[in-house]
């Protein structure tokens, strides 16, 4: 029956695939088993990781940036900066951006992707002096969001500062046709000459922008989110220990916070955890709203540490390419990662000089990673204004690791992408792929018993085919706590590694500083 009908095929093949989008209709593809067949294809670069092609893009003219640093690669690779340095690339769908501190122009690469039925490299320039330091994009709805920097900013005797967010086409760099209003603006009062960094992300008619300065003396830090097709406002959220936000789809909205848990005594031992707080878009007030009047509709934390100095909270939702709402049952959402990234100290001083384990670190940077729909199943069933402790839901719905990369380059959303995550080994020889995807993981080892067998509960390097990945023993010794009692490890998150040797034209550059990005189609790595 399957075999008889190409219909059902390519929706079997979409479910098993993953991607965030299917191959469309062109004159070269417009039968059904024509797309279902570069679908397989694109699986199956995937899951045996061979490189398609390896390519230099030449770098934009950016400050600090060597011209020949910049290298891509079509079916898997990229590279980037983290949001506070000078220069800024961005990796969206299947366009790349790169942005001077100093430079008013957005250089922008178009890679190709059989896929998307595109094939030619295609390059332009936007360019228009707003005085924004910051911008976003979402390629697929033509969206280019420019958000002006403090630099550029004068402030009133009042100490009311205005920061403005352009809307601008991604092609022509003019005011978006979409848009009813194409600026929007951003009020806060900082202290004089303070140092800010700005982050947005689009979901759908959904634009979120937040200004920081990573400190928690005080200052008032604000994630607003509007409509950006009619200029509504959604939400404002103040407090003075927010450090980042994400979508994890068009409904919610997670910002990630220092807590401090001196003053209640939750847990004896600590006084500090991060945390991450949920808002509902479709059940708030548009009203500024601080985050102590306990309007949000649930909060999770991490693990209790000594102290937390950066949390990064980081979802690419983007592979919708719906709107949440024309979904039937939230449960058919293409699922999504999400990454949480904290500098801490996980253990106390004291613990550690009694200990002969070398490889013990009192500060560590400790990344989480959890499927999306794994979230919005708990958000489903909390109460308003739950607090979910790491014992409720980490140990089942999450995979952790520790020290895995510099904290700060987990401030990227295209680190990850899908159910997909990207990291390098420690010399920079290997690219390592994270498949979260069930049904995947499912398929591979129901097709191949010998790897199955062989797998199964091995580490990184203890065998050299994909790996099925459980909790390391370390991290489960140290985040699950004796009062957390007995956990059910049976629905414990699953994750499938794999590594590929990267291309020799990359072995012995001196990487000073790296990152690798993804998307359905390629990966980049950066050296900046």
């Amino acid at each position: 029956m399957i075999t008889d009908s190409a219909s059902l095929q390519h929706k079997i093949e979409l479910a098993v695939s993953g991607v965030g989008q299917a191959p469309p209709k062109t004159s070269q593809t417009c039968e059904l088993s024509k797309r279902t067949e570069i679908l397989r294809d694109h699986r199956a670069v995937w899951r045996n990781l061979v490189w398609h092609e390896f390519c230099t893009v030449p770098a934009a003219p950016l400050r600090d940036l060597d011209p020949d640093s910049l290298f891509r690669y079509t079916n898997t690779m990229s590279f980037h900066r983290y949001p506070d340095s000078p220069s800024q690339v961005l990796l969206r769908e299947n366009v790349l951006a790169q942005k001077g501190w100093e430079d008013s122009n957005i250089y922008l690469t178009r890679i190709p992707s059989r896929r998307l039925a595109t094939t030619e490299w295609e390059m332009w320039t936007v360019s228009e002096d707003l005085g924004c330091g910051r911008f976003t994009m979402d390629p697929s709805q033509d969206l280019l969001v420019r958000m002006e920097s403090l630099a550029s900013i004068s402030f009133t005797e009042s100490g009311i500062t205005e920061a403005a967010v352009h809307l601008r086409s991604l092609t022509t760099g003019a005011a978006h046709p979409l848009a009813d209003n194409s600026t929007f603006y951003v009020s806060f009062n900082p202290p004089p000459q303070r140092e800010m960094r700005c982050e947005g992300q689009i979901v759908g008619d959904h634009l979120g922008v937040f200004y920081s300065d990573d400190k928690t003396d005080g200052f008032k830090k604000t994630v607003i989110i509007w409509d950006w097709k009619t200029g509504d406002k959604i939400l404002e959220i103040v407090s003075t220990s927010f450090f980042s936000f994400s979508f994890i789809d068009e409904i919610h909205v997670l910002i990630a916070s220092h807590y401090h848990y001196m003053e209640e005594n939750v847990w004896e031992d600590g006084n500090v955890c991060a945390s991450v707080w949920v808002y509902d878009l479709t059940n708030h007030t548009s009203s500024r709203t601080h985050l102590t009047d306990g309007t949000y509709r649930c909060a999770f934390f991490l693990p209790l540490s000594y102290w937390v100095d950066t949390i990064y909270v980081r979802c690419n939702p983007s592979s919708l390419h719906q709107s949440v709402l024309s979904y039937s049952c939230i449960e058919d959402l293409p699922d999504s990662i999400v990454t949480i990234c904290e500098f801490c100290q996980v253990e106390e001083d004291s613990q550690l000089e009694e200990t002969d384990d070398d490889e013990i670190d009192a500060e560590a940077v400790v990344q989480v990673f959890v499927p999306a729909s794994r979230l919005r199943a708990r958000i489903s069933l909390a109460t308003p204004g739950q607090r979910f402790a790491w014992g409720e839901w980490g140990p089942t719905d999450a995979f952790i690791q520790l020290n895995a990369r510099p904290t700060d380059m987990e401030a990227r959303i295209d680190s990850v992408y899908g159910m997909r995550a990207v990291d390098h080994d420690t010399d920079f020889t290997e690219l390592c792929v994270y498949d979260f995807e069930l049904l995947r993981i499912s398929n591979y080892y129901a097709t191949d018993a010998e790897a199955s067998e062989s797998s199964e509960g091995n580490e990184i390097g203890e065998c050299p085919g994909p790996q099925l990945r459980l909790w390391g023993h370390r991290v489960e010794e140290m985040f699950a706590s004796d009062e957390e009692g007995e956990h059910d490890w049976s629905n414990e998150l699953l994750n499938l590694s794999s590594s590929v040797e990267l291309p020799q034209e990359l072995w012995g550059l001196d990487w000073q500083s790296y990152n690798s990005l993804i998307t359905d189609d390629a990966v980049v790595i950066l050296n900046v």
